[in-house]
């Protein structure tokens, strides 16, 4: 029989036992000594402990009604020991594992047995990365700038295509595909959440959520802040600002596409 402890962690409560909860703080511990005195570190253990909440709500959603001794182990395994990132890392070990990796056989076996809606679905729906609207490069509202971190590719590539593509099907008389590339861009613009913390841009880049990659972006973004000057407003008026921002932005962007809509119906009539 084992003692069972509830834990408030990010705002959400999970049944953990004993000896899970002494490795768990073992493992939050190290990792406050280790960032203690390293740049945005309060920040980067913030991130970490909220990848690991989300972590145990994949244990939780699998029907555990108590996070045991094996989960917490697997959870600190994948996201790496703070002594970890002190070692240098062997390039060569991930290409030969992935040469000596026994799956490789049964690779061309799945491909074959693969079906068109699987090998879509799979296109559609990344599972090494998350899609969010990357604020950071926006011109808008940062859909093609995610899109691109998404799906690869350069992001002016995606807005030029963004730009064109409804324009062709218009000079092709289907204007009820023009209004559902709009509905659909603005469905995005509503529902994607945006890359807000290092966390939330790791995922979106498929890079792993832990320490190392934390301390990394977390230094990237301090320096990103001290190159450029903020515009700091109070909370209500810099909301409303940015309504205000996106709402002139957006109706440039319409007037310039009716602009160059016309400019191709009168070369098309001469």
């Amino acid at each position: 029989m084992k003692k069972n402890i509830t834990i408030n962690m990010q705002g959400r409560l999970y049944a953990i036992d004993e000896d899970a909860y002494n490795l768990l703080k073992q493992y939050e511990d190290s990792l406050r000594n280790y960032f203690a005195n390293k740049e945005g570190g309060h920040e980067i253990v913030d991130d970490i402990e909220a990848r690991i909440a989300e972590l145990f709500d994949e244990v939780v959603a699998r029907g555990k009604v108590a996070i045991d001794i094996n989960d917490v182990e697997n959870i600190v395994t994948r996201m790496g020991a703070p002594r970890d990132m002190d070692e240098p890392q062997d390039e060569g070990a991930d290409e030969n594992g992935a040469e000596d990796n026994p799956n490789g056989q049964e690779n061309g076996t799945q491909t074959n047995a693969r079906t068109a809606f699987e090998t879509l679905k799979r296109f559609i729906f990344r599972s090494d990365r998350r899609l969010y609207r990357d604020i950071a490069n926006k011109k808008v509202s940062g859909v093609m700038a995610g899109l691109a971190h998404y799906y690869g590719g350069d992001v002016t590539w995606w807005r030029i295509g963004a730009l064109v593509i409804p324009l062709l099907f218009m000079m092709w008389h289907m204007p009820q595909v023009v209004f559902g590339m709009v509905v659909a861009y603005f469905i995005l613009v509503i529902t994607l959440p945006p890359a807000f913390s290092p966390a939330d841009r790791l995922q979106m880049n498929g890079r792993d959520v832990n320490p190392q990659n934390l301390a990394e972006e977390v230094t990237a973004d301090n320096a990103s802040q001290t190159q450029q000057q903020p515009n700091t407003r109070p909370g209500c008026v810099g909301a409303m600002g940015e309504i205000i921002i996106f709402g002139i932005k957006l109706v440039m962007f319409l007037v310039a596409a009716a602009i160059i809509t016309g400019c191709f119906w009168l070369l098309v009539m001469l």
